[in-house]
C-alpha cells in the first residue's frame, strides 16, 4: 500500500473511479490551496499526479463520473442565491455549467450519474427549516424534469444505482439507519438490511455491491 496524494493537514473525501480506469476524482479540503471548503481533485494514474478543478463554487462536493470518463457531475453553491445546486464539469474544456431541474428541490446535493448518462439521482431538501428531511430525487438529463422518488418521515440519501440500473440502493432513517432498495421509477421500496437500529449519522457511501436476495 502507498499513498497517492498526501498533504499535510488534508482532509480527502469520496475517491472514486473513472469508468475508464484512468482517474481517480475527489474532494479535499487542503489548507493553503481550498480555503474552508471543499473543493474538487482529479489523479490522473499515468501520469501519476493530482490536479485541482477550479469549479469556482464553493462546497464543491460529491464527484460522480458520466459514462464516457470526460466529465463530472458535483454538487457546490450558486454564485448567488447561496443554495446547493447540481453542476457538470467537462475536463477537456474546464468548463462548469448548472444543470437546471423543473419541479427540483431548493436544495440538491450526492448527485450519481445513472450508468446509461441519462439519469441523475440526488438528495434534495429545502433550505428552511435546515433540518428538513431528505429525500431522493430523479433529473433526467435530456429533459431537465425532476422526479421525487421518496417521501420519508426522516432521513433518504446517500442513493447509488445498481450497475444494470435498474434499481436504486439508498440509506434510510425511517426505522433506524438501514439499507433501502426500490426501482428505478421510485416503486416497491422496501428495507433490505436488518438488524439493531443505530443513530449512527450514516451508515457511508454506497459503491459496492454483494449478491443479495432481498
Amino acid at each position: 500500500m502507498r499513498a497517492l496524494v498526501q498533504e499535510p493537514g488534508a482532509v480527502y473525501e469520496r475517491p472514486l473511479w473513472s469508468p475508464d480506469g484512468r482517474y481517480i476524482a475527489y474532494s479535499a479540503i487542503v489548507p493553503n490551496k481550498t480555503g474552508q471548503g471543499h473543493q474538487l481533485f482529479v489523479y490522473d494514474t499515468v501520469a501519476g499526479a493530482s490536479s485541482q478543478l477550479q469549479t469556482n463554487r464553493l462546497s464543491s462536493r460529491f464527484p460522480t463520473w458520466m459514462p464516457d470518463s470526460k466529465a463530472l457531475v458535483f454538487s457546490g453553491y450558486r454564485a448567488t442565491g447561496g443554495r446547493l445546486e447540481l453542476f457538470k464539469f467537462n475536463l477537456t474544456h474546464g468548463s462548469v455549467n448548472l444543470l437546471l431541474t423543473e419541479n427540483g428541490p431548493e436544495e440538491k446535493t450526492q448527485p450519481v450519474v445513472s450508468p446509461d448518462g441519462q439519469k441523475v439521482l440526488y438528495v434534495g431538501y429545502a433550505t428552511d427549516p435546515p433540518d428538513s428531511n431528505r429525500d431522493i430525487y430523479l433529473l433526467d438529463l435530456t429533459t431537465g424534469q425532476s422526479q421525487q422518488l421518496t417521501t420519508s418521515s426522516g432521513l433518504d440519501w446517500f442513493p447509488q444505482w445498481s450497475p444494470d440500473g435498474k434499481s436504486i440502493y439508498f440509506e434510510s432513517w425511517r426505522t433506524g439507519t438501514f439499507i433501502w432498495k426500490m426501482d428505478a421509477d421510485g416503486s416497491h421500496q422496501h428495507q433490505i438490511t436488518r438488524g439493531q437500529p443505530t443513530t449512527r449519522p450514516f451508515v457511508g457511501f454506497i459503491v459496492g455491491y454483494l449478491p443479495i436476495n432481498p
